[in-house]
Order: structure tokens, then C-alpha cells, then sequence
């Protein structure tokens, strides 16, 4: 684009295109004419110093209305990508590739939306006995190569949703695989409620 427009800034001198005698204002409105972007032709228009010869010559409001000075070129602001959920048939298809040991990671990730390190610090404890609820109050951690327990991501403890269908497989899964407290993991931080019957 600057390419073309250097190429072309000065070509409103050209007789036939000659109007108001502002080659500046003249070349880009030719370009216009000639079906060329508005983009090219507004950087015709504002080429060098145009704007202070538009307003010797009387033309600063034409130029400005006709070809407005774009504001300074910024890169986008990040956005982050939508979490767009997978269909429940993929899910299913995956939950029965995981090893039945762990999936029960997939039912917790998928159905209360924990990260994979609040998944693995999940204790049976951390289901609330009177309302449909899970604590999230820890994770596991890789700190130097020792596995430890930790507050959730930025410090959020939190209570989630605990979805019936949840509740039963995390039932079932810790009467397959029963909890065991884990002390080698380090010792918890005041939010995992001490010792962690680990699932």
C-alpha cells in the first residue's frame, strides 16, 4: 500500500486531473474516481505536509472531509479465544479412551470446569454435604520437581457447581479407587483444610 501510494502521491500534477490545483487533494480524488481503495487514496491525500498547503490554499476542510488523517497504527488488543465447549458425543469419546482410573478427571474438568491441577487436588472431603457444591480450595503443583499442594490459581477458593451426574462418578470412582492421604505431597496451605485424602 505505501509502495503504491509513493508511486503515485504527486500524480494530481498531471494536466488531466488538475481541479482545485492542489495536486494532493486533485490525485486522490482522481483515484477515487478510478475506483482505487479510499486507504490509497487518503495517503495521496495527507502525502508530506498536505495538510498546511490545504490550508494556504483554502482546502483544509475538503481535505479533511473528504480524506480524514487515520489515527496512529496500534497493534490489536488481545483477545482472548472463546472457550467453546466440546460436543458431548467427542466428550464421551473421550472420557471412554482415558484409562478408567482417571476419568473421573474428565467428569470434574468438564463438569465443574477446574484446571488439571485443581482436578488432582480434589478430595472427596471437598463435596459439600448439604447443598449440590465442590470446594475448590487446592491444587497440585510441580514446584523443583516435587509435586505439592497449593491454592488454586491466583489465589481462588471458590465453590462450584456440582453437577448430580458429577457427584455419582466421583461416588463410584472413590469406592474403586479409595482416597489416601498423601503427606509426601508437601504440606498443604492453610486453604486445603490440612491433611489431603487425595482421590
Amino acid at each position: 500500500m505505501l509502495v503504491a501510494a509513493a508511486w503515485l502521491h504527486d500524480i494530481g500534477y498531471a494536466p488531466a486531473i488538475v481541479d482545485t490545483g492542489f495536486h494532493a487533494l486533485d490525485g486522490a480524488r482522481w483515484l477515487m474516481r478510478q475506483g482505487f481503495t479510499p486507504r490509497l487514496a487518503g495517503l495521496v491525500a495527507n502525502h508530506s505536509c498536505a495538510s498546511y498547503e490545504a490550508a494556504e490554499r483554502g482546502l483544509a476542510e475538503d481535505l479533511a472531509a473528504e480524506f480524514p488523517l487515520e489515527e496512529s497504527i496500534r497493534p490489536p488488543k488481545y483477545q482472548a479465544p472463546k472457550v467453546v465447549p466440546w460436543p458431548n458425543d467427542l466428550r464421551a469419546r473421550f472420557r471412554a479412551a482415558v484409562t478408567d482410573r482417571y476419568r473421573v478427571t474428565v467428569d470434574l474438568g468438564a463438569g465443574c470446569g477446574l484446571r488439571q491441577g485443581e482436578i488432582f487436588g480434589v478430595s472427596p472431603d471437598d463435596v459439600d454435604p448439604a447443598r449440590p457444591v465442590l470446594h475448590v480450595t487446592r491444587q497440585v503443583k510441580l514446584v523443583r520437581g516435587r509435586l505439592i499442594f497449593a491454592p488454586p490459581k491466583g489465589g481462588k477458593v471458590r465453590d462450584v457447581p456440582l453437577p448430580e451426574s458429577v457427584s455419582r462418578r466421583l461416588t463410584e470412582h472413590a469406592k474403586q479407587y479409595p482416597p489416601v492421604t498423601s503427606p509426601s505431597l508437601g504440606a498443604p496451605r492453610p486453604a486445603s483444610r490440612g491433611r489431603c485424602r487425595s482421590t
